[in-house]
């Protein structure tokens, strides 16, 4: 899905290298493990399709207003 420019488009632009998905999987490990919240997996129930994932995280973006303390949610759909 991340490979995917349809995706990525208003996601950081471009398609992510294989790099870029692994990384962004160990920081969804990283939430889960460090943190207790994360992402999760969208599944279609009659199809098992992959549809695409949501959660919760903290990336201790340089915002303003900053979300020190405050999760913020995010969500992705494959195409």
């Amino acid at each position: 899905m991340w490979a995917d420019s349809a995706v990525t488009f208003h996601i950081g632009g471009k398609p992510f290298t294989r790099e870029e998905t692994w990384a962004r999987l160990l920081r969804y490990v990283g939430h889960w493990a460090l943190l207790g919240f994360g992402y999760w997996v969208i599944v279609d129930k009659s199809s098992e399709r992959f549809v695409g994932e949501v959660g919760f995280a903290d990336f201790e973006r340089g915002m303003v207003p900053p979300l020190d303390g405050v999760p913020e949610i995010g969500w992705a759909l494959a195409t």
